[in-house]
């Protein structure tokens, strides 16, 4: 499902419980290249904005082995402006417009 833009984001990768307390490190990819900084099991993405979409998926390295999870599709829902008038606007005539966001 879409994420509105502006809101905050937290992509979770996880591991069987069999091989929690390893040495466990992890490595967060967006478009096939590395998220810098991302070493947690959990990418936090703040007021996320239409450059955040994209496939985005993880890495886990358990003790030198590695196995990295399937690509996760971050889509950012923009809503659109909608224009209407109550009256007709003659041609020439200054016209004020409101814009909201709900």
């Amino acid at each position: 499902n879409p994420v509105a833009i502006g809101t905050n984001v937290i992509l979770t990768c996880t591991i069987d419980a069999v091989l929690r307390g390893a040495n466990v490190g992890y490595e967060w990819t967006k478009n096939g290249v590395v998220v810098n900084g991302s070493i947690l099991s959990n990418l936090s993405i703040t007021n996320v904005g239409v450059v955040d979409q994209g496939p985005y998926g993880c890495t886990i390295s358990v003790d030198g082995a590695s196995s990295s999870s399937n690509t996760v599709n971050l889509t950012i829902f923009v809503p659109q402006p909608m224009v209407s008038s109550v009256n007709p606007v003659a041609i020439g005539t200054n016209v004020i417009l409101t814009c909201t966001i709900d």
